[in-house]
């Protein structure tokens, strides 16, 4: 998008891992900064915001996600206090306040960076994350639906915030009903999730503790009844959308997520029963019981598929985030 509007000059690496992508944009970085008039950083970028300052006083649009410092206390990757979060905190606050204008995914956490940062709201733009949309839209399903059992997917990192132990405790909950749990991914919360899958020995759970392909995840996701999204009892899952929500409903699938009033965030965007369905954070019977109901409502779960593939197409149609984008780096020009 930014492309198409304006003479640009792109920076990436794609080299095998977040930290040489790093090393490797940093060194190339000095031979791209003359003559440059804006400069839009992308995900994780609060370490190129320092070095940007370096070597031009030009604004800085820095599209956030997620915040470092947020992301390590939520995983317990550091304790509040330490050395590690005094580090993330200040790095983050330094490229949120260098920064012209900060780009976040949702209105909570906006809310929620804005104080705990004390940078003014006014700096924030709220962009949904939206979904690659030449890969995730809607695909006729292919299976005779008279034929096959009601189908959960799970797919993604297995983070703390998405709750998959309690995914797996649903499976379990539900084992006599006849519905199939698909269930992939690799992240921190994986050795739990294989303790309690070998534990419980759920039979209508597919469990393949690995990244499957993206063809698989598709004909997973594209052949779903419902699609889980975050479960887990952190305070990211209380206030964030998941990349699993757009993806899902850029698909036409029904999601199933934690919503109000424990998970507030997703509330202030979409409505249980209108764009999606909430059941409770970190509840395995809630989760259970809300599928079940799904799955007796079949006329009801297709209707807010629908109207959540209605809502993201016009969340996230191209044409808006393009306009939207196009007044940002203008606005951005002529006001600094």
């Amino acid at each position: 998008m930014l492309q198409r509007n304006f003479p640009t000059r792109t920076l990436v690496s794609r080299l095998g891992n977040y930290y040489t992508r790093t090393v490797s944009t940093v060194l190339r970085l000095p031979f791209y900064v003359r003559g440059i008039d804006v400069f839009y950083v992308g995900w994780m970028g609060q370490q190129l915001v320092p070095l940007i300052r370096l070597f031009s006083k030009k604004p800085i649009i820095f599209d956030t996600a997620p915040s470092l410092y947020d992301s390590f206390i939520d995983r317990g990757y550091a304790r509040e206090g330490s050395l590690k979060a005094r580090f993330l905190f200040w790095l983050d606050r330094y490229a949120y306040c260098k920064a012209q204008i900060i780009i976040i995914g949702d209105l909570a956490t906006i809310e929620y960076f804005s104080q705990l940062f004390a940078i003014p709201q006014e700096k924030f733009r709220m962009f949904p994350v939206c979904a690659n949309n030449e890969i995730f839209y809607s695909r006729p399903v292919e299976n005779n639906q008279s034929e096959k059992s009601f189908v959960v997917e799970f797919v993604g990192e297995m983070a703390p915030q998405h709750g998959v132990p309690h995914i797996v405790k649903v499976a379990k909950i539900l084992e006599e009903s006849g519905i199939t749990f698909r269930i992939a991914g690799v992240g921190q919360s994986l050795p739990e999730a294989q303790r309690v899958y070998q534990d419980l020995t759920p039979s209508n759970v597919i469990f393949l503790p690995y990244r499957i392909p993206l063809a698989q995840l598709l004909e997973w996701r594209g052949g779903a009844d419902v699609c889980l999204g975050l479960f887990g009892d952190t305070p990211k899952t209380r206030r964030s959308l998941s990349n699993k929500l757009f993806e899902a409903l850029a698909m036409g699938k029904a999601f199933l997520t934690a919503g109000p009033p424990e998970a507030f965030g997703v509330g202030l965007h979409f409505s249980d029963g209108k764009e999606l369905f909430f059941a409770r954070i970190a509840d395995p019977q809630s989760i259970a019981d809300k599928i079940l109901w799904l799955r007796d409502h079949p006329e009801e779960c297709a209707r807010v598929a629908q109207e959540g593939h209605e809502a993201y197409k016009a969340m996230c149609s191209e044409e808006e985030i393009e306009e939207r984008i196009v007044k940002l780096v203008n606005e951005v020009i002529f006001t600094t």
